[in-house]
């Protein structure tokens, strides 16, 4: 009867770690790597669409910097602290040796990957880079005082917002806008968004 139970207890516990292990896989890709996204709106219109898939690669800016016309997921009021891998995991740890011992059932590994979600984001095309100064005349944007050609706009500017002057960006600051300018809420509106404010780079 004990050998029994305790070839049962083997597989429980075998069973509870691998759940574990795929929920901290896909928490780990999704979180620090890259997933797919939906497009919300049309501020992006006619390049990305409103309900289109896209792929969000959240680590390419861990090794190089945003590029001018880089398509990107911001946060343009900040974003809260997000645990890191080595966080996530001495949490998921300490979660599930609690579920083992109060044998919970997987509820509480999900409940574990789960917590801390991210805040809500805009995908914007990048206009300006760092140390340029931006300004919004008519239906152009000019850049140290030229005008910035553009071939993937749709129709009219629409409003100049705080760009109806000229913004100065920071060593760490970048100028973004939708290509539907008239449909979208952007950097006319809130400002120039910080390097760490960049979530990921968005392809097709």
């Amino acid at each position: 009867m004990k050998k029994l139970l305790k070839a049962t207890m083997k597989i429980v516990i075998s069973f509870i770690l691998l759940i574990a292990i795929s929920i901290t896989g896909s928490y780990v890709v999704n979180t620090y790597a890259a997933e797919r996204t939906v497009v919300d709106g049309h501020s992006m219109d006619d390049n990305f669409y409103d309900g289109e898939n896209v792929i969000a690669n959240k680590i390419i800016y861990k090794f190089q910097k945003p590029k001018r016309f880089d398509v990107v997921t911001i946060y343009p009021y900040g974003h809260k602290h997000k645990e890191d891998i080595v966080e996530f995991t001495q949490r998921l740890a300490t979660q599930l040796s609690e579920m083992v011992k109060k044998d919970n059932g997987e509820d509480d590994v999900a409940k574990a990957a789960a917590e801390g979600k991210k805040d809500e984001y805009y995908i914007k095309r990048i206009i300006g880079m760092p140390g340029e100064t931006i300004q919004v005349k008519g239906e152009d944007i000019y850049i140290n005082g030229d005008i910035l050609k553009e071939n993937y706009r749709k129709d009219k500017m629409g409003y100049a917002g705080v760009a109806s002057k000229p913004v100065k960006l920071g060593k760490d600051e970048y100028f973004v806008m939708g290509d539907n300018r008239v449909k979208s809420s952007d950097s006319r509106e809130f400002g120039p968004v910080k390097l760490k404010n960049i979530a990921s780079k968005i392809y097709k």
